[in-house]
């Protein structure tokens, strides 16, 4: 059943909601936002590169998950706000999950929940290797391809050659960190998340912008872009 003129579906994901707006109107894409910038319980905003500059975010592009195929990716892409320092039964780290109770999550934006553990053991892998080295799920299929030696040109990510016999040493790269912000969204009204109709604001916070650290992965002449963190700042 076709959607009226200005509909948002909304794809809960339990850590990050994938918003679309099927008749691609731009006017809709900027409201959507400024009601995500406005409550406290929303992170970072991402947007499609199609609409170009919309004040207070960052492209999809930037982290790779622009889709190339029409009408396959979402318009909008928001995180759930974060707290890195908080500890909950000795381990930090908390999010905000829903308004119906939640109790578990796929995680935040936050590196308390992007740093997290690999771990590969077989007769083509170093023994008792410590790879401190930034990696991500893209890297798997790849890694796997180079031991079965098939071939997969084009594919994200890269080979975890390091923790490869015979390939080169975690020292023989490097890495670098990186920092992104967005532009300021100004003039904003913050709701309180505690306050499901939204008419509690906080009268401190006006202003909404996007932070997001990377670190690129170099050896020789080729880099690999990571994800790190992405955080809203609202001041």
């Amino acid at each position: 059943m076709p959607l009226p003129p200005g509909s948002i579906v909304v794809a809960a994901n339990a850590g990050s909601d994938y918003l679309f707006v099927p008749d691609g109107d731009a006017k809709t894409v900027r409201a959507a936002v400024v009601s995500l910038q406005s409550r406290l319980q929303y992170g970072a905003v991402f947007v499609s590169d199609k609409y170009r500059h919309i004040p207070g975010t960052l492209r999809m592009g930037l982290i790779n998950t622009e889709s190339p195929a029409t009408g396959r990716g979402p318009d909008i892409m928001v995180s759930f706000s974060f707290d890195e320092h908080v500890a909950v039964a000795g381990r930090p780290g908390i999010i905000y999950a829903s308004s119906i109770n939640r109790r578990g999550d796929h995680g935040s934006f936050s590196r308390t929940d992007t740093h997290i553990l690999m771990l590969a053991h077989g007769p083509d892998f170093k023994s008792a290797l410590l790879d401190t080295l930034p990696t991500a799920n893209v890297d798997i299929a790849p890694t796997v391809a180079r031991i079965l030696a098939l071939s997969m040109p084009g594919v994200q990510g890269r080979v975890i050659e390091e923790a490869l016999k015979g390939g080169p040493r975690v020292t023989d790269y490097s890495v670098l960190e990186k920092t992104y912000r967005s532009s300021k969204k100004s003039g904003l009204k913050m709701k309180l998340p505690t306050d499901l109709d939204g008419r509690t604001i906080d009268p401190k916070l006006t202003t909404y912008s996007v932070e997001l650290a990377a670190k690129v992965l170099k050896r020789g002449s080729v880099n690999y872009l990571y994800f790190d963190q992405a955080k809203a700042i609202r001041e």
